[in-house]
């Protein structure tokens, strides 16, 4: 999970940055490691956020507002799997 956080922290990093193609391709690398933890989660309410904040991502890369989804990812899904972490 660590792994996952820095993974998706250094994927923030580089969309704030502006570094798209970078931060696109550390994304379609981390995804297939996500969606496996969301299967394997048992708090569905937790799931259930993750998966909207990841929808909410998904229309900010079409609407190609990288800043938005450097958002989501930061205050949305990083926040939410690191309180996973501490439980």
């Amino acid at each position: 999970m660590t792994d996952l956080l820095e993974v998706l922290n250094a994927i923030t990093e580089l969309l704030y940055q502006e570094k798209k193609n970078d931060a696109y391709g550390l994304l379609a690398r981390c995804l297939p490691i996500l969606s496996a933890l969301l299967e394997e989660m048992t708090d569905i309410g937790l799931q259930t956020e993750i998966k909207d904040a990841l929808k909410e991502a998904m229309e900010a890369m079409e609407a190609d507002d990288v800043t938005l989804l450097a958002d989501i990812l930061q205050y949305e899904v990083i926040e939410r799997l690191a309180k996973l972490e501490e439980e």
